[in-house]
Parts: structure tokens; C-alpha cells; sequence
């Protein structure tokens, strides 16, 4: 194992971010269409493998979209991929795959776009007279694609007249035959930019649209949904002292309304010292049946330094958030998995976001109980002594207000699971896919030597992940819940809501009364949270621990039995 752990119970890490990793701007290289075949690769995770690619990335942020859930046995795969070697390789593009029996067979591994592409996305044509026509976006250059008919894997492009790019590009499709993509204005992007199509991709306006104002976030750190007419966009920062904002539009794009989801101090607004989560640029936004919008982000920790401004930090606790457009309220799902100094070296050595828990994606079902996957490290490490990451779930039954068990949906040991994208239409199971290897990390940071890399179809039952909480309220009150459980050993959850944004400390005593963990200092918006508390390195005995948060004190007593 490495010499140097992340240590502490708290929520940073060994030290303040470095300048995030960024991949996918590269130089287009045409190449001529060629015929391939594709080797068998052997299925490290749970599923089955549908492919391979040498090109092990997946994103710098936010999930991309991937799978298609048609609802009648069908479904549709669009990911990029490549099969030949290098970091950059010639033939990066869409790789897409059609199944109509659930994912029990799947037609061959097949590329769409016959010229150099990455951040694909899949989506539908939702008009009866589509028919579920596949449509696909990539970038560079915003190449959109429509398939002529359902899972024929026949692609006709089209033309969008975009003179920006569209870097790291978003894909949703609503209503009739409308196509609505987001991406970035330039590499690094200076802005955000919408591009739309009313008539299945025969023609595109606007394009190019500047959208977002003045909000800048930085690369990948966006996505977009839609529900016939209604469109909406989310930004989730990653830059020190960013907000999470949502531009929403009711006429199908034509205007905009914009919005802070969750608001976070900026330069000069953060107390030296004083912790608050920040979201860690991934980020997913869904509407339900009922056209209610759903955002999930990751967040990590930000301290504020001599000067008041942000820094951001690797956080055990930052967690998986979410926040509902029914009730504004902004719900811990979970933190990450591991907590404590099991994690050894860098977090953001594995290369995917700099983070603990980190790149959620989000669907629902017809009775509008919400699933959310995201990636996570976990406390088993590679033959180079990097940590491993796994896919895990959580469910909600009442809207996102309280969720259940978070479950590792790739259990097992010996191999790397990341980049999770998740159906959003979620029947009997939960469809995704994700990439394999028995290699931490991806070869494009120089995690480890160039491999082929299986990409992974996993469908999930329902069933596994029922145990969610009933009776979730809007937090009215602020609350303290007894420690769970009590007595404990070596560690308990502590759980507390805020009824609004407020500077919040949890504080662990003895019973001299001296401080024995700082579990909390920084700014919470209204929410319930919950902390995990390991005491591993204290004696038996009689501890108390106590929330401060506005003018509300409150300290409750648990018991340590070793």
C-alpha cells in the first residue's frame, strides 16, 4: 500500500485539489471507414460485457447518456468507445448495440460515427410516428446522428451548423420530434451553449445559444432533460464558490427562467476555517411523471482560507445530494461508503472526478419512485496498490425526501467499476452500463499501462433496493436524532436536519467535557444529513455530541462498549 493515507474523521482529505484533469478536447483525426472485428473480452464485473474499448474514460464530470429503457423488452446502447490502441485513438467514437429481450443478446458491437468522436449520448425520438428512432450526439463539432429505423443501426447525420463545438455534449429529446443538446462554447468552456431541432435533426435553431448567463462552470459539468415542451439545464460548478443553477424553459426552449438550486459561499464569503460542501461538477436532472424536477450532484468540501475564499478539498463526506422542484428541499442520499483512513494516497489518483462518491445518474419509474447510481472508491486496491471504485444505488419512494439502503450493485472483488450511465426509465430493473478492468483507475491520466477495458450491460432488480424509509416530511424544525447504533462499536450514524441554510457544527465530547472530533463545521442548506462517526482510536466510555446550527444547541449522550 501506498505511504501516505488520508487521515482524519473528519471530511478533508490529505490536501487542497490540484487543477482538475480534463480529457476529450483532442484533435480530430478522419479516418476511412474500415472493417473491424471484436475480440472476446473477459467480463470482470458483474453483467455481461457487450463490448470493449481501449479508451477507458468515460467523463471529466457528469454521466453521459447512454441507455435507452423503450419499456416493451428493447433496448439501446450508444457509448463511446475505441478499438484501437493509444490515448488518442483514431477511431474513438459512438459504438452502439441494440437488444429487444432485456439484454439476453445484443447485436454486435457496431460504430456509428466513421470519423474520430467522444462524450456520445443516446436518446430517443419520443413522436408515435418515430417509432423510438435512435438519435446520437458526440463531440467535437456537435455530430448528431438519427438511426433509420429502431435498433437498425443504419445512421443518417446531420447537419447543426454549430460554429463552437459543443464541447462535452448533453443529449435529451422531448416531445413530437424535438432535440435539445447543451455543451460547451470552447475548450475550456467560456460559457454554456443550446442547441435545438423541432423536426428530428433535418434542421436546427437555435443553435449555438448562450444560455446560463453569466455562470461559467468548468468542463463537463452539465446535463439536460426534457418532458414534452418542458426543458430543463443544470451547471453544478466544480470551481471554487460555484452554484448549482437550473435554467428552465416551458416552451420548448424558445425562453428561459433561471435559478439557484444550491447557493454557496464565493471569494471573500467563507469564514477562515469554515467548512461548506460544494458540488463537485457531476451532476443529473430528471422529471418525473408528474413533470416534478429531480437534481442530483456530488459535493465535496471547500474550507475557507486566510482570505475567506473557497478552497476545494477531497471530502470522505461531501456526499450524493439531491433536490426536488416539489418541495426545494436538498437531501443527503449518501456519503461515501468508505469512510474512514481505508482509502491510502490520492482519491483523485484513480483518475475519474477527485472524489470519494462522485457522478450520480438518476431515472424513475411509472409510480415515481426515483433510483439514483453513482460511482464510488472502496477499500480494496489494485496490484499497484490504487483503490478500486464500484457502482452503488439508492431508492426513493416519496420523492427524494428520505432514501434507503445504498447497496454496491457490483459487488465482488478483483476488478475496477466506473463511469455508471443509468436508464432513465426503470421497469421491473434498473439498466446501466459501465467499464471493467482489473485496473484502478484509466490508462488516459496514466492510472496505469493501455488495456482493453470490458464495457459492462447490468440490468438490477427492483427488488434489491425496497427498503427505503417511509414518511419523509419537509424539515419544519431543527433535530438531533439519538445516535444509531447505541451503544456502538467502533462507529454510529448520526443524522440532523436543518430547516434552512445556516453554519452548522457537530461536536463529540467526553465527559471531562473536552472536544474529541469536530464531525461538521461548515454551512448546510436545509435538509436532513447524516454522519458517520468512527471511534476507533478512543477508550470505552460515555461521549456526548452536540449540533449547533443558528440558534438552535442541542447535545444528546451515546456510549462506546469495546
Amino acid at each position: 500500500m501506498p505511504s501516505e493515507a488520508i487521515t482524519g474523521n473528519g471530511h478533508r482529505g490529505k490536501k487542497v485539489l490540484p487543477p482538475r484533469n480534463v480529457t476529450g478536447e483532442e484533435i480530430i483525426h478522419p479516418i476511412n471507414p474500415a472493417s473491424y472485428k471484436y475480440p472476446s473480452t473477459h467480463a470482470i464485473g458483474p453483467g455481461d460485457s457487450i463490448g470493449f474499448t481501449t479508451y477507458d474514460y468515460g467523463t471529466n464530470g457528469s454521466a453521459n447518456h447512454n441507455v435507452i429503457n423503450y419499456g416493451d423488452g428493447a433496448l439501446s446502447i450508444g457509448r463511446m468507445a475505441a478499438q484501437q490502441p493509444g490515448i488518442t485513438p483514431p477511431d474513438r467514437a459512438t459504438w452502439f448495440s441494440h437488444s429487444t429481450d432485456r439484454g439476453m443478446t445484443w447485436q454486435p458491437f457496431s460504430r456509428v460515427e466513421w470519423f474520430r468522436t467522444g462524450w456520445s449520448n443516446i436518446d430517443q425520438l419520443r413522436a408515435p410516428i418515430a417509432g423510438g428512432i435512435e438519435v446520437t450526439v458526440a463531440h467535437s463539432g456537435l455530430r448528431v446522428n438519427v438511426d433509420v429505423a429502431r435498433g437498425a443501426g443504419s445512421w443518417v447525420p446531420a447537419t447543426t451548423g454549430s460554429t463552437v463545438g459543443s464541447y462535452w455534449p448533453k443529449l435529451a429529446t422531448g416531445g413530437d420530434l424535438n432535440i435539445h443538446i447543451i455543451g460547451g462554447e470552447s475548450s475550456p468552456p467560456t460559457g454554456v451553449v443550446y442547441t435545438r431541432s423541432t423536426d428530428a435533426g433535418f434542421s436546427f435553431n437555435p443553435v449555438d445559444l448562450h444560455v446560463l448567463g453569466s455562470h461559467i462552470p468548468i468542463s463537463d459539468a452539465w446535463d439536460v432533460a426534457s418532458k414534452e415542451n418542458k426543458v430543463v439545464i443544470v451547471s453544478c460548478g466544480q470551481r471554487a464558490g460555484t452554484d448549482l443553477v437550473m435554467q428552465v424553459s416551458t416552451d420548448n426552449g424558445n425562453t428561459w427562467t433561471q435559478s439557484t438550486v444550491y447557493d454557496v459561499a464565493g471569494p471573500g464569503e467563507l469564514p477562515t476555517g469554515r467548512h461548506q460542501p460544494q458540488p463537485d461538477g457531476s451532476c443529473a436532472v430528471i422529471m418525473d411523471n408528474a413533470g416534478t424536477i429531480h437534481v442530483t450532484w456530488g459535493n465535496f468540501m471547500a474550507v475557507g482560507d486566510s482570505l475567506s475564499n473557497p478552497q476545494l478539498y477531497y471530502s470522505f463526506d461531501g456526499g450524493i445530494m439531491h433536490w426536488s422542484s416539489a418541495t426545494d428541499v436538498i437531501t443527503l442520499i449518501s456519503t461515501a461508503p468508505v469512510q474512514a483512513d481505508t482509502i491510502a494516497g490520492e482519491p483523485g489518483a484513480p483518475g475519474r472526478d477527485g472524489n470519494f462518491a462522485t457522478q450520480p445518474d438518476i431515472a424513475v419509474d411509472a409510480n415515481n419512485n426515483l433510483y439514483v447510481v453513482f460511482s464510488a472508491l472502496i477499500a480494496e486496491f489494485d496490484s499497484s496498490s490504487k483503490p478500486y471504485e464500484h457502482v452503488f444505488a439508492s431508492m426513493s419512494s416519496d420523492g427524494g425526501l428520505t432514501w434507503g439502503s445504498v447497496v454496491d450493485i457490483t459487488p465482488g472483488s478483483g476488478f475496477d467499476a466506473a463511469f455508471p450511465s443509468l436508464a432513465d426509465f426503470v421497469d421491473t430493473h434498473l439498466y446501466l452500463v459501465y467499464n471493467s478492468d482489473p485496473l484502478a483507475g484509466n490508462s488516459i491520466h496514466n492510472n496505469h499501462p493501455e488495456n482493453r477495458t470490458a464495457i459492462m450491460f447490468l440490468k438490477v432488480p427492483v427488488t434489491d433496493l425496497v427498503d427505503v424509509k417511509e414518511g419523509g416530511k419537509v424539515p419544519v424544525s431543527y433535530a438531533l436524532d439519538q445516535n444509531y447504533p447505541n451503544p456502538f462499536n467502533p462507529s454510529t450514524r448520526i443524522q440532523y436536519t436543518v430547516p434552512k441554510r445556516s453554519g452548522v457544527e457537530l461536536v463529540v465530547y467526553d465527559v471531562l467535557g473536552q472536544e474529541v472530533a469536530s464531525l461538521v463545521n461548515e454551512y448546510r442548506n436545509a435538509g436532513t444529513y447524516e454522519h458517520l462517526f468512527s471511534a476507533e482510536d478512543l477508550p470505552s466510555g460515555v461521549y456526548f455530541y452536540t449540533l449547533r446550527a443558528g440558534s438552535f444547541l442541542q447535545t444528546r449522550k451515546m456510549i462506546l462498549l469495546k
